[in-house]
């Protein structure tokens, strides 16, 4: 199904440090078996990449470099995940020895078990798993998977002119899938169906189409090949376009338009046999962690609740106007300036990375997603210098956003991981909470990089942010676990001055869409306070974050137990 077809966007990866070297594994036993460990990373990585010539293509840039130039083209198969290879490859590494391993390899050996140990709990639940979702469905991937592919060969236009033409033929298996949950009782609401219909007619409203329209442009700058070869394939691209991706969003119109109206419940997985604990599982992937639903519930009220007190607090204590939460945070538009101040603020209390390039742009406005501000496209492993960043072109918050997606934040943990020579297994593993949960988390310190000098403003207008993120956090898991109604969320909302019915209907409409962000800073910030707290006068924000950064994605209950390491070596 899409996971398939996705390009990692919230996928980040990296090494982590070396501990001390345990002379038990200079053996010849345990280098034999630290050497079958990375034979099955690199196993693991190629099998990874042999799945489907499209999603390696937005993985690396020379294939054959792995011997998989003459993979077919072809964008493979609306189908659920292959619980027996991902049974067969937990088999493989528990026969592996993690004893005899390097302090390094046990930091892969653990996270890439508890990543497939995740998976393997979906097995008996995949009719929950939705293709067609109006923010986060293969109806959204597939836009972004054509506008980002990369020409970088001549092959590579040759290829991408067979997806399109395949397009259509793929989104027909999705309605096989999604058919198989409707006959299952398991309908999405209304609400999110006409949501769905609204995504696919702005994309069908783009004139020239947003994706014939970015291809044609990549040919057209495209160096090696005659002017008349170009507009042959350009010619190409709008055929394809015109007779296979347009219909296929037409379809997915007609088919949703006849869906309507036949869901027995208001869509929520509180209301489906199994679904509440497929939503628990959801969860787990989301947060980066292993507490049950009501323990992230309860978590999250308390945070409310101690945020709520702060910001009373503030208000009583100073005078900050109206007008104060709504100024610039920052006083530019221009997104590469930003950036570059950005780049200068964050020297003092984050490790340097260096050989940095990256373009940042706005998307097309019909092939922009309502629930996304901008995303980092993570480059290549073998093309470190493609780091492209996309712009939705309503975002007023560029400075906040640009940290979130720039610099302290996505590029930058990516290029991190890159500059300390991550292996490449970590692009399959998603720990989604961690990456957004960093990601939330410097966007907060960026309100201390802008031109807000009044640090009871900048502490208000962070609590601001926050709490927005957990109401809406929190909602979800009301609507989808608990199965609160509209009333219910409108009279939980009414005090915050929040819009009620446009969360409601966004929890519905993609499920825990929100919880990687607000739960993962939850997490990501109760880290630097203890560290903070246990340490004081010796608390070191660049030492903090390089603990942070080097562990790599993982579990929070893993990434606590680093934490709690580098706080005992500094006593």
């Amino acid at each position: 199904m899409k996971k398939s077809l996705l390009i990692c966007l919230a996928l980040f990866l990296i090494l982590a440090g070396c501990g001390k070297k345990n002379p038990d594994l200079d053996s010849s036993k345990a280098i034999a078996e630290q050497k079958k460990f990375e034979e099955y990373l690199n196993d693991a990585w190629i099998t990874e990449l042999s799945t489907s010539k499209l999603s390696a293509h937005y993985l690396v840039a020379d294939l054959s470099a792995y011997g998989l130039e003459d993979m077919e083209v072809s964008m493979g198969h609306a189908d659920g995940p292959d619980f027996e290879v991902i049974k067969e490859a937990k088999t493989k590494l528990e026969n592996i020895d993690r004893s005899l391993l390097t302090d390094h390899q046990k930091n892969y050996y653990d996270r890439f078990l508890t990543f497939l140990n995740l998976g393997l709990q979906y097995e008996g639940l995949m009719d929950y798993e939705f293709v067609f979702t109006p923010n986060d469905g293969i109806n959204n991937d597939l836009i972004t998977i054509f506008t980002e592919f990369e020409l970088r060969e001549e092959q590579d236009i040759q290829d991408v002119i067979v997806y399109l033409q395949q397009s259509r033929d793929y989104i027909q298996e999705c309605f096989d899938y999604t058919t198989k949950q409707v006959d299952k009782g398991i309908v999405q609401s209304d609400i999110t169906i006409e949501a769905i219909i609204d995504q696919c007619n702005r994309f069908l409203s783009g004139n020239p189409n947003g994706v014939e329209k970015v291809l044609c442009t990549r040919i057209d700058k495209f160096d090696g090949i005659s002017d008349s070869l170009k507009a042959d394939y350009q010619a190409q691209v709008k055929q394809a376009v015109k007779d296979y991706l347009i219909p296929a969003y037409q379809d997915i119109v007609a088919y949703f338009t006849k869906l309507k109206g036949t869901a027995t419940n208001n869509g929520a997985y509180a209301n489906w046999e199994d679904g509440k604990k497929y939503y628990e599982l959801r969860l787990k992937e989301k947060t980066s962690t292993n507490l049950s639903v009501k323990e992230i519930e309860k978590q999250l009220e308390e945070a409310i609740e101690d945020g709520l007190n702060d910001m009373t607090q503030i208000v009583m204590k100073n005078e900050i106007s109206f007008d104060d939460l709504f100024a610039p945070v920052y006083d530019s538009s221009d997104a590469n300036e930003i950036l570059n101040h950005l780049q200068q603020q964050i020297k003092e209390n984050y490790p340097e990375i260096t050989n940095v390039t990256y373009t940042v742009d706005y998307l097309d406005p019909t092939v922009v997603s309502d629930a996304i501000a901008a995303y980092y496209l993570i480059p290549p492993v073998d093309r470190k210098q493609e780091n492209v960043i996309r712009v939705n072109p309503v975002v007023t918050d560029l400075f906040n956003t640009l940290a979130h997606e720039g610099y302290p934040g996505h590029l930058y943990q990516t290029n991190y991981f890159m500059n300390h020579n991550f292996h490449p297994i970590n692009n399959v593993m998603n720990y989604i909470g961690y990456a957004e949960g960093w990601a939330v988390y410097v966007e907060m310190d960026s309100y201390n990089m802008g031109d807000v000098t009044n640090e009871s403003l900048i502490e208000l207008l962070q609590i601001n942010s926050y709490l927005s993120y957990w109401l809406v956090c929190l909602v979800d898991i009301m609507v989808n676990y608990n199965g609160a109604t509209l009333e219910e969320v409108n009279d939980y909302l009414t005090p915050f001055g929040m819009d009620g019915e446009y969360i409601y209907e966004l929890v519905l409409q993609d499920p825990g869409l929100y919880l990687p962000y607000g739960f993962g800073y939850l997490k990501m910030s109760e880290l630097r306070e203890r560290a903070e707290s246990k340490l004081k006068d010796q608390f070191v924000a660049k030492e903090f974050h390089e603990v942070i950064l080097n562990t790599g994605p993982c579990s929070y209950e893993y990434l606590s137990d680093r934490v709690d390491e580098y706080i005992k070596s500094k006593k």
